[in-house]
């Protein structure tokens, strides 16, 4: 009877604790913590002068909204996700100044930082840069963010960044702007066909009265050779069929067709 009783109340005393795979565990024995981490695995304990703390080191996914004010002044505002881990190089240096509270980890470390990262960055760039230069800035708030959040052995695995949303009045002056470019566009390319359909009917016209300069040439030569050619005939159709005679004179012989 004595022995059932001590063993019930030493199980009573005797706590147990099971450390999952992606967990890392930090005992405390009278409020201090031991100074090796608990890897996983199953621990006993005594639930009087000791407690045992789970650390997840697993990602962890935080989602925010963020909102800032860009380097021309302009509101902008955006949702942002984050996954991140604990490190495990130093779980209890990290158990010691942080706890192992994730939500309040979260809501007073992780959230904050994003926040401040955000704003840091978007400040350096006009609004209109934010939207043409989209992921230079994306990767310098992730840049940005690793560096503050390591301090704490926080690690950031990704970050995902929703449209930037701006003032009704910027959206729609923007909005009117590229609305003007696009007519831009539009009348410098008409101008631009306009002067190249231009341009190949002068080509068309310069060709055509070369063509028709050739023509000539060879319409020309063509007469040339036919007047030519009447005349050889009209002197063959007079020729009465005589060879021309030769006179002696004085000075010189002289040849004469008969023609008539």
């Amino acid at each position: 009877m004595k022995k059932l009783l001590l063993t019930t109340v030493t199980l009573a005393i005797v706590g147990c604790s099971q450390i999952n795979t992606g967990q890392v565990g930090v005992k405390t024995i009278w409020g201090k913590a031991d100074n090796e981490a608990m890897q996983p695995g199953i621990y006993f304990y005594n639930p009087i002068s000791s407690k045992i703390y789970k650390l997840n080191t697993k990602v962890e996914t935080v989602e925010t909204d963020s909102q800032a004010a860009s380097k021309d002044l302009q509101n902008v505002q955006t949702q942002i996700t984050v996954n991140y881990h604990l490190g495990t190089k130093d779980p209890i240096q990290h158990f010691i100044r942080l706890g192992a509270d994730q939500d309040k980890i979260e809501n007073t470390i992780v959230k904050p930082t994003i926040s401040e990262a955000f704003k840091a960055t978007v400040a350096q760039f006009s609004a209109e840069d934010l939207i043409v230069k989209r992921d230079i800035v994306s990767n310098l708030i992730e840049s940005t963010l690793e560096t503050k959040l390591s301090q704490y052995d926080l690690y950031v695995d990704s970050i995902s960044i929703t449209n930037f949303q701006f003032s009704k009045a910027y959206s729609e002056a923007v909005e009117a702007k590229q609305v003007a470019e696009q007519n831009a566009n539009k009348a410098k390319n008409d101008l631009q066909r306009i002067q190249v359909e231009a341009q190949q009917k002068i080509v068309e016209a310069q060709a055509q009265a070369q063509a028709m300069q050739l023509q000539k040439q060879v319409v020309n030569a063509d007469l040339i050779q036919l007047k030519q050619l009447e005349i050889q005939s009209k002197m063959i159709d007079k020729w009465n069929g005589q060879f021309p005679a030769t006179y002696m004179g004085t000075n010189s012989p002289t040849t004469l067709l008969n023609l008539k």
